[in-house]
C-alpha cells in the first residue's frame, strides 16, 4: 500500500504540471501525436560484448531520454565497455541529422532493447603459460527514436518543463560566455534551471487562470520562432 500511495502522489504532481486548453479547437493540431506517426527510425548493432543483465541495465537508462541527454548520461559512467553502445548512439544522431534531415534536439528514444545473441568460445591466456577456453556474448541492441512533432515538444518544453539537461546546459554555458546578449536571460527564463523552471510554471498558471494567456496562440507563436532559428541555423551553416 505504501507503493500504491507513492505512486498515486507522483501521478499527481505530474498532471499538476499540466496547463491545458481552456476550449479545443478543431482547426488545431492535437497535442499529442500519434505514437505511429511515422517519424520513426530503427538502429540496431550486433556482436556486442555486453552480457543480457548489463545490456539492460543500460536500456532503462536509455527509454525516454533525448538523444544528447543519453549520450551524455553513457559518457558520464565512465565504463569500458559502454562503447558500443556510444558508438551506435553517435551513428543515431549522424545518420538521423544528415541521411533523414531530423532535428536532433526533438529527437528521444522511444524504446531499446537488448536481444540475446549467441556465444562464442576464445581462448585465453591463464597465468604460467597455460591457456583456457572463455564464452564471451554476442548480443545485439536495437534502439527505436522517434522525433518529435513541434505540438508535442512545445507542451514537453514550455508547459511541462521537462528540458533536456543538455539543453539547459547549453543554454546557461552559452549566457556565462556571453555569446548572446543578456537579454536572451528572460527569453530563455522558462528553460535555464530549476528555480526559473519553477517560477515559470507558477507565471503560466496565473495567467490560464486570469484568462490572460491562450494557449494555442503561444504555441503558435512558439513554434514560428523556433522555424526562424532553425531556418537562420541553416543559413549560418550553409
Amino acid at each position: 500500500w505504501r507503493t500504491r500511495i507513492l505512486h498515486e502522489r507522483q501521478a499527481a504532481c505530474r498532471k499538476k504540471r499540466h496547463v491545458w486548453p481552456r476550449r479545443q479547437d478543431p482547426d488545431e493540431r492535437p497535442i499529442f501525436g500519434q505514437k505511429e506517426d511515422g517519424n520513426h527510425l530503427y538502429f540496431r548493432d550486433k556482436d556486442i560484448r555486453i552480457g543480457m543483465k548489463r545490456l539492460l541495465d543500460y536500456a532503462k537508462l536509455l527509454r525516454g531520454r533525448q538523444l544528447q541527454d543519453a549520450i551524455d548520461w553513457i559518457e558520464s559512467l565512465a565504463r569500458m565497455n559502454t562503447e558500443p553502445v556510444l558508438k551506435l548512439l553517435r551513428r543515431i544522431a549522424k545518420e538521423s541529422g544528415e541521411w533523414h534531415g531530423m532535428d536532433l534536439a526533438r529527437l528521444y528514444i522511444f524504446d531499446a532493447q537488448p536481444q540475446r545473441g549467441k556465444y562464442v568460445k576464445e581462448l585465453k591466456k591463464h597465468a604460467r603459460s597455460k591457456y583456457g577456453v572463455v564464452r564471451r556474448p554476442r548480443n545485439f541492441l536495437m534502439v527505436r527514436v522517434r522525433e518529435l512533432p513541434l505540438e508535442e515538444f512545445f507542451h514537453r518544453l514550455y508547459v511541462y518543463n521537462k528540458v533536456p539537461r543538455s539543453l539547459a546546459s547549453d543554454m546557461r554555458l552559452a549566457l556565462q560566455q556571453s555569446r548572446v546578449g543578456p537579454q536572451m536571460q528572460k527569453e530563455w527564463g522558462a528553460y535555464l534551471c530549476a528555480n526559473s523552471r519553477m517560477f515559470h510554471r507558477k507565471e503560466l498558471k496565473w495567467l490560464d487562470s486570469t484568462r490572460q494567456w491562450d494557449y494555442y496562440q503561444a504555441r503558435r507563436e512558439w513554434i514560428e520562432r523556433y522555424e526562424a532559428n532553425l531556418m537562420r541555423a541553416s543559413a549560418e551553416a550553409r
